[in-house]
């Protein structure tokens, strides 16, 4: 976020650049360029110089405000009772959506999922990938395709500036569907508050409090072909009491309704056997098709060989009644 005031601006007002500060006078305003003197406040110092972040349902708002340091004025003139440099202050803010719609013009083949919690610390992202095996190196990077009973790896991870600074990703429960839907009622408990629920799933500690790690046995849900994967997180704050506290059966509204817990999803995950029983009906099919075609071409090619002997047979006996008509009379 950059704020710019025209140097002509403040001439005319007889204001020197070294007197405008943000709320906190540590963050002085810049000598920038010909034009503009300005100030930058990135997620790194927009604390330090004073601003107030408030969060509601729609927006995101950083507020602020430049002003002159009376204490530099009042030590240019002999009395500090009067002035004569302006006294300037201006308040700004910047707003933001909070929930923003991009799109792309053609699909992503992709199996990970996405949550963005937008809280007073930042903006935060927290992912969850597919890996194949356990040493979580190259993911899937389309939706997988994976055997009955094989091991699934899955890793949640927080992404923005230094989140190891801020929270502690906290798994309260994970479950799988048979579709994208994250309510739906048929469901397999894979993780309770924070404990395996289901009997193959192993909790991987990875050492590091921004990410979380688990895996599983592949499995399938009756009729259906196809696995989703969902996890409730808590974005806990670093070291907070309530992060190492026993786990609850039941959860308040207020702690559902809580900016620092998200549900994020991913999926497909297929079955390998399943696949291949779809991808073989085509060819099925194909084959039944090439052999009606063969049998009706065989037909009709009998069909044009009778007439074909048929127009010769006659054209034979039209010959032979040349030839000979008393032969032809006793045939008769």
């Amino acid at each position: 976020m950059t704020f710019q005031v025209l140097k002509s601006t403040l001439q005319e007002v007889n204001v020197s650049i070294s007197f405008l500060h943000m709320s906190n006078p540590a963050c002085k305003l810049q000598d920038t360029s010909e034009l503009y003197a300005s100030v930058t406040l990135t997620h790194e110092n927009h604390t330090l110089c004073g601003t107030k972040i408030q969060v509601n349902g729609s927006h995101l708002i950083y507020t602020n405000e430049l002003s002159t340091n009376t204490v530099n004025q009042r030590a240019e003139v002999p009395s500090s009772i009067i002035s004569r440099t302006s006294s300037i202050r201006i308040g700004f803010s910047c707003v933001y959506r909070y929930d923003r719609v991009v799109s792309l013009p053609f699909p992503l083949l992709t199996s990970a999922g996405l949550a963005t919690f937008m809280v007073n610390e930042g903006e935060f992202n927290v992912t969850m990938t597919l890996y194949p095996t356990a040493e979580y190196l190259e993911p899937y990077n389309r939706p997988p395709v994976i055997p009955l009973n094989q091991r699934l790896y899955v890793q949640l991870q927080i992404h923005g500036h230094s989140p190891q600074t801020y929270f502690t990703l906290k798994l309260e429960e994970c479950w799988a569907t048979p579709w994208a839907d994250h309510g739906s009622m048929v469901r397999h408990l894979i993780i309770r508050d924070g404990i395996a629920n289901d009997s193959t799933t192993d909790l991987i500690d990875s050492g590091n409090w921004s990410l979380s790690r688990f895996s599983l046995l592949m499995f399938h849900f009756i009729q259906y072909e196809e696995v989703y994967l969902h996890c409730r997180i808590w974005l806990c704050q670093y070291n907070a009491t309530q992060c190492h506290q026993q786990p609850r059966l039941e959860r308040t509204k207020r702690e559902l309704s809580d900016p620092y817990r998200k549900v994020v999803s991913c999926g497909p995950v297929k079955l390998e056997g399943s696949v291949r029983t779809s991808m073989e009906e085509p060819e099925s099919g194909l084959e039944a098709l090439i052999f009606a075609g063969s049998f009706a071409a065989g037909i009709v090619l009998l069909i044009l060989s009778t007439v074909a002997f048929a127009k010769a047979l006659k054209k034979m006996t039209a010959l032979r009644s040349r030839a000979n008509p008393a032969h032809v009379e006793l045939l008769l």
